[in-house]
């Protein structure tokens, strides 16, 4: 039988009930002895299968919240480090209103969500720091609306049920992404050659094969979560392309998407493919396991402070593939192609970034003796 705890949060007394594979968190109010009266009512229904999923009209948003957190599907579609802060967003909310209900929802509990996200001041030795970015409070606040987006596909609220509103549409201006300078990435690439002859040998393996992956992205423009998650079996050399099963936006387009292989990306791969079974991971750890992402991260950063290279992640090694590709004449549709873009305007970044080398181009010595003869 489920019990009834105190939920420190929402400061009152909760119990969670498993319906028809779905679990669900009801909320029984602050005081003990009216808390203990309804929970009785609720085991009652419970025993007598009387208590249903589709509850959620009348019910608080932070039970909807926790049945979306806790969908199986949604776990499996997002990394860790997004579902982390998919609970730490939810959770702020559910903290401001714990008492609102899925309907109450309306404009003027946006504009103060969103007002606090602004000005929230953040608590710690490392980062001081006043509110979020507008385009971060932006992200929060469509979590929110992704979650009764969820809750419709499922079937437990109709759009009619809710009032939620339509979030004004902003624009941000974007910084231009971050890619290496040629320098940077040969000293990235000859970095083995530098490594200290007196490194043991489980740190210089780990090094190799970090520079390894190095060289994988910039071949082929793919991002870490894709490349941790590539497979022997993923790989048709006869062919001469590759499929990539994690990609961002897999969940909403499931079509596979293939990739052609490169002769620099060949180079890496035949030699990792040769030594693996079918069902294994092309780059993967001592155990025969998948790498896991933030151990890559921290192996990736101390090369990097070694080198003295600021302000890189594996995500830049991406934006250097791109913004390389352009500089040497490819139009964007072959980039968008290889990069994955669902649209041309996510690809449409990178033409911003070359506006300096154009101007490099347009003063060239050469072209303007030609003109001065």
């Amino acid at each position: 039988m489920p019990n009834m705890y105190f939920h420190k949060t929402a400061k009152q007394h909760v119990v969670c009930i498993t319906t028809q594979g779905v679990q669900k968190t009801y909320y029984l109010g602050k005081d003990q002895s009216n808390a203990t009266k309804k929970y009785h009512e609720l085991m009652v229904k419970f025993h007598n299968n009387q208590l249903s999923v589709n509850e959620f009209k009348e019910s608080l948003f932070i039970e909807l919240a926790n049945s979306y957190l806790g969908d199986s599907e949604v776990i499996n579609s997002i990394s860790p480090r997004t579902l982390l802060d998919y609970k730490g967003c939810l959770s702020l909310f559910c903290s401001m209103f714990p008492n609102i209900k899925c309907t109450e929802i309306d404009i003027k509990t946006i504009k103060e969500f969103r007002h606090y996200l602004l000005t929230k001041k953040y608590q710690g030795t490392f980062r001081k720091k006043t509110g979020l970015s507008p385009q971060r409070a932006r992200q929060y606040l469509g979590l929110l609306r992704r979650v009764f987006n969820w809750s419709y596909e499922e079937g437990y609220l109709k759009p009619s049920d809710v009032s939620f509103p339509k979030l004004k549409r902003e624009r941000f201006t974007k910084k231009p992404p971050r890619f290496l300078s040629e320098e940077e990435i040969k000293s990235l690439l000859s970095y083995p050659e530098n490594i200290h002859k007196y490194c043991n040998q489980v740190s210089r393996k780990n090094i190799l094969q970090t520079i390894e992956i190095v060289k994988f992205i910039l071949a082929t423009g793919r991002r870490i979560q894709e490349v941790t998650h590539l497979k022997r079996k993923d790989i048709d050399f006869k062919a001469g392309i590759y499929r990539v099963t994690k990609d961002k936006t897999a969940r909403s387009n499931p079509t596979p998407k293939f990739f052609p292989i490169s002769e620099n990306a060949f180079n890496i791969l035949k030699p990792l493919y040769d030594r693996i079974k079918d069902e294994e991971y092309i780059f993967q750890d001592d155990n025969g396991k998948q790498l896991m992402i933030p151990v890559l991260r921290q192996r990736f950063n101390k090369i990097l402070k070694k080198l003295g290279i600021n302000g890189v992640t594996f995500k830049e090694l991406r934006h250097s593939f791109a913004t390389y590709l352009l500089l040497s004449g490819e139009p964007l549709e072959a980039i968008q192609g290889l990069l994955g873009h669902t649209s041309i305007k996510t690809t449409e970044i990178y033409a911003h970034i070359t506006k300096k080398y154009l101007k490099k181009s347009i003063n060239n010595p050469e072209f303007n003796k030609l003109l001065n003869t």
